[in-house]
């Protein structure tokens, strides 16, 4: 009996697949769990529409990922930060104060996407590369200025 899985079945498959089973496991184990509908015509075409539409949906945000990273590449991001006389930084410049000063001026780009990064204890330039998504990759720089 073929059957679409509902939701992720340990040696079956993952959501969205269809597979073919014994009757008696899709009747006794699968579709009583609710982690398989039959495959009727119906079911087929839904499948379809949703699959077609995570597609749809990927390729937009890579779009938008990729137009992100083209904005963001050669940008200057300047924070002012509380620093001795000497130039050290009262508290780092962390991966999170970065995001967040991103977000400020208008980019997208999520914490993580700054794995590379480590805080910066001093005054002075930095060379930043965020890496947004697996094709899509961006560098710029960080100036952090002290403050009085």
């Amino acid at each position: 009996m073929d059957v679409i899985l509902v939701k992720a079945v340990k040696g079956l498959g993952r959501a969205g697949d269809m597979v073919t089973v014994s009757d008696g496991q899709a009747r006794n184990q699968l579709l009583p769990s609710g982690a398989a509908v039959p495959a009727s015509a119906d079911a087929r075409r839904r499948l379809k529409e949703k699959k077609d539409a995570e597609a749809r949906r990927a390729k937009q945000a890579t779009g938008t990922v990729q137009q992100t990273a083209r904005r963001l590449n050669g940008f200057r991001l300047v924070l002012k930060e509380s620093a001795t006389e000497t130039g050290h930084l009262y508290a780092a410049v962390t991966p999170r104060t970065v995001a967040e000063a991103l977000a400020k001026a208008g980019f997208a780009v999520p914490e993580h996407a700054l794995a590379g990064f480590k805080p910066v204890k001093n005054a002075g330039t930095s060379k930043i590369v965020a890496r947004l998504a697996p094709t899509a990759e961006a560098s710029f720089t960080l100036i952090v200025e002290p403050s009085p």
